[in-house]
């Protein structure tokens, strides 16, 4: 059933103002807790919302997402371990930069005892990183990144730029799994996947 699907992540979403669609409206029948909750229903109890009966139930595993940039960071944890409770079978976070918040976050959670992915995001472009940095909540690039990016560009022009997202994300994949019992990485590059097996390969995984 559900099409062959079997990995669910359950969001609330940005708003609609970060879309591109003004004419687009927020919809708040479910935020991602409410969403949890439905997922697991429909998985062990074979029902929908209302109660009723699913002929062909789910095997869905759904996750629930987390952000290791939020500060205080006890917020977040309060509720990952909510979604978690309900039934969630594992974290997928955020983007992030600095491999010091990913280790903050993977402790901060151990005690829930499921798989943990890390996510990252290359820029294609410093249109791209400006904009995310702007655009984009709960994104946090430290300025070390920022500044190693600038000046390949500047020096390098768009090659150089890609070349150092390798050498950084490389470093930071390389430093996360050597920091932390992270189950895997989820690795966010749009559209221009083919840098994955570059920075793979540098990560020397």
């Amino acid at each position: 059933g559900a099409l062959g699907i079997r990995n669910v992540l359950a969001l609330s979403g940005d708003h609609t103002t970060v879309g591109d669609d003004p004419r687009s409206k927020p919809v708040y029948d479910l935020d991602s807790t409410g969403l949890v909750e439905l997922l697991r229903r429909m998985v062990d109890e074979g029902v929908d919302l209302n109660g009723n009966k699913i002929t062909s139930p789910p095997k869905f595993n759904f996750g629930v997402a987390g952000n290791p940039n939020a500060d205080p960071i006890e917020p977040e944890v309060l509720k990952v371990e909510r979604k978690i409770e309900l039934g969630a079978d594992f974290v997928q976070t955020q983007a992030v930069y600095d491999p010091e918040l990913a280790e903050r976050f993977v402790k901060e959670i151990s005690h829930l005892n499921v798989p943990v992915l890390i996510g990252i995001a290359p820029f294609k472009s410093m249109g791209m990183m400006e904009w995310m940095i702007k655009n984009v909540p709960g994104i946090l690039v430290p300025d070390e990144v920022q500044s190693r990016l600038k000046t390949a560009r500047e020096k390098g022009g768009k090659e150089a730029f890609l070349d150092e997202n390798i050498e950084i994300f490389g470093e930071l994949i390389k430093e996360i799994t050597r920091k932390t019992k992270v189950n895997g990485i989820h690795m966010m590059t749009i559209g221009f996947e083919w840098i994955v097996p570059r920075i793979i390969e540098r990560a020397g995984r």
